[in-house]
């Protein structure tokens, strides 16, 4: 049985939604990504960023229909189980636990990365050991209390959107043309795929509906969060990344992995390089603590439809959290850390996360066309469903780009599904999914009992969202 006696408290309004999103995209993918990929494609990498922010809008209209109708905690893990089964929730739920976790993790070593010419006296190890103790930090932060993780990544992410907009208004004037030509000397294509890897930085953007069912009026907050924080955060993006590349030579590119912390030392001197080094290694901790707080409701939402032993879902009294699965979270962030080489790890991660997208827009498909009666989103994806099959198609395309590697390990992680699956979760659960509903309404078949099970659950999350 599913523990609804112990429910979450709903004390996350819309611009802890906002914060959490927000948070959650400002990290590497602005202050290191821009040196990695400038190589590349030299100053046509503003065009790849803009690319990235649109394709990211399928995946963000979808989501957002998705959690305004189904507001539960555990998020793409929910969406896809509910939609399409408990097999496919048990890869979905592995696979968004694992790419949030070791992107919070790669996000704390980014710490240290931007530290290491601020201290003196450093040693490699003070890396690991700063990513570390922050994740000890934010661990007592999410146990203690949800409402007070929403206040401090509010406090976090306005003040680092203050820096940003700063070095937005002030480098303008510091910008010399000459430094955009030749603009796409490496020819289109490349763009593209260098797309591809920016994209990953916009993901975090539809990581706060693993916390919908910590949401005040969830149906509204959450797609108002989604959409300000995507608004904002685009527009910063690509304005700082134009400033940066306007500001640097291209050998600047070459020798630094702080872009735009250097590209600060431009225009405000050695003050402004230890000022965006600061907001750097804020954006960092801004994003793992979000990763953290999401990552963590997963294993609880498994737990609770028994996809998982419910140990995992049992929410302190106390603090109103689920203790263990944050535990849980964080031990196998600091596993990452101490002992990883997250580089192959990340590009890995990045293609489960398109994968996720991918099947995120196959569910509202599927919702949609199964016609039940209490899937009822208070926001509705537009261009239904052009929109999401262009999207599916986007993200197919992306994680070709990424390599065999990444595929065959994911490969590997749905194998460990289907053999978790069969030994433990098969015995205790019963099958609901929307994709059998749909093909009972194209056969004119009753093919199991499972819509009036989903439509039941349904109803009861409407009736707690309103």
């Amino acid at each position: 049985m599913k523990n609804d006696g112990n429910k979450l408290k709903k004390s996350l309004g819309a611009l802890d939604m906002f914060s959490i999103s927000a948070g959650a995209m400002i990290s590497s993918g602005l202050f290191i990504l821009p040196a990695v990929v400038y190589p590349r494609v030299g100053p046509a990498v503003i065009v790849a960023y803009l690319l990235a922010s649109l394709f990211v809008i399928p995946s963000l209209l979808g989501k957002a229909e998705l959690a305004s109708a189904m507001p539960k905690s555990g998020g793409v893990y929910f969406y896809i189980t509910r939609s399409f089964g408990p097999l496919m929730g048990i890869f979905s739920g592995l696979a968004a636990w694992f790419s949030l976790s070791l992107k919070s993790a790669f996000a704390l070593i980014g710490v240290g990365i931007f530290l290491q010419p601020l201290l003196a006296d450093y040693s490699p190890n003070m890396i690991k050991i700063v990513a570390v103790a922050c994740t000890i930090v934010f661990t007592i932060l999410n146990i203690v209390s949800v409402k007070e993780t929403g206040r401090m990544q509010i406090i976090m992410v306005f003040i680092l959107l203050s820096l940003i907009l700063f070095y937005v208004l002030t480098g303008f004037s510091h910008i010399q043309v000459r430094r955009y030509i030749p603009f796409n000397p490496a020819g289109w294509q490349e763009v593209l795929a260098v797309t591809g890897v920016i994209f990953v930085s916009f993901t975090g953007l539809t990581k706060v509906a693993s916390v919908a069912g910590e949401a005040k009026s969830p149906g509204k907050t959450i797609p108002r969060g989604m959409f300000s924080a995507y608004a904002i955060v685009t527009v910063l993006y690509v304005l700082v990344v134009l400033i940066t590349v306007g500001v640097l030579d291209k050998g600047d590119f070459s020798n630094t992995l702080t872009p735009v912390s250097l590209g600060a030392s431009r225009v405000w001197g050695s003050a402004g390089f230890i000022l965006l080094a600061s907001a750097a290694m804020l954006a960092f901790i801004t994003t793992a603590n979000a990763g953290l707080l999401t990552a963590s409701r997963t294993p609880m939402a498994m737990s609770r439809d028994q996809l998982l032993p419910s140990c995992f879902g049992r929410i302190n009294r106390k603090f109103g959290t689920p203790v263990l699965a944050i535990l849980i979270t964080a031990g196998f962030m600091i596993i990452c850390i101490v002992f990883l080489e997250l580089e192959e790890l990340v590009k890995v991660a990045s293609t489960m996360q398109l994968l996720l997208f991918a099947f995120e827009l196959f569910s509202v498909i599927v919702m949609r066309a199964s016609k039940l009666v209490s899937y009822k989103p208070s926001f509705k994806s537009p261009l239904f469903p052009v929109l999401p099959i262009i999207g599916i198609l986007i993200y197919i395309f992306l994680i070709v780009e990424m390599g065999k590697v990444p595929l065959f390990i994911t490969a590997g992680f749905f194998i460990i599904a289907v053999l978790w699956y069969v030994a433990y979760a098969r015995h205790y659960v019963r099958t609901k999914s929307a994709f059998l509903h749909m093909v009972g309404n194209l056969t004119n078949r009753e093919l199991v009992a499972d819509g009036a099970n989903l439509e039941d659950e349904l109803l009861e999350i409407l009736r707690d969202r309103d």
